[in-house]
């Protein structure tokens, strides 16, 4: 592999392995690009990190699913004002790529079943 920068290089084929109990396999390449991804942006807003839920890998997306299942049941107690169950269904969705727009587009049809 080479390194952008440095003078390091080996052979064109990369090896996956992983601590899972997926089997290792081999790659062959003409360029490699490790993209390690991006670290979510708070923007210095007071209580965003403890507040939001960011989505980057499949265990947030499940913690953002487990949420909004358990606004639900808690909105279904039959005991619950119509103003709590209103707050418990108000879903803010941030940001406007992809993501977000599917996201505020899945959570309507669902608040509206």
């Amino acid at each position: 592999i080479k390194v952008a920068g440095t003078a390091e290089s080996s052979s064109s084929r990369v090896t996956k392995d992983s601590a899972r109990a997926r089997p290792e396999f081999g790659m062959a390449f003409d360029k490699l690009v490790v993209a390690v991804g991006a670290q979510n942006n708070t923007f210095g807003i007071p209580g965003v990190e403890q507040h939001a839920h960011f989505l980057k890998e499949i265990t947030d997306a499940r913690r953002i699913r487990c949420a909004i299942s358990d606004a639900f049941e808690s909105a279904s107690n039959p005991g619950q004002t119509p103003e709590e169950r209103t707050r418990l269904l108000n879903f803010v969705v941030v940001g406007g790529g992809p993501t977000g727009v599917e996201t505020a587009a899945e959570l309507a049809d669902l608040l509206h079943e």
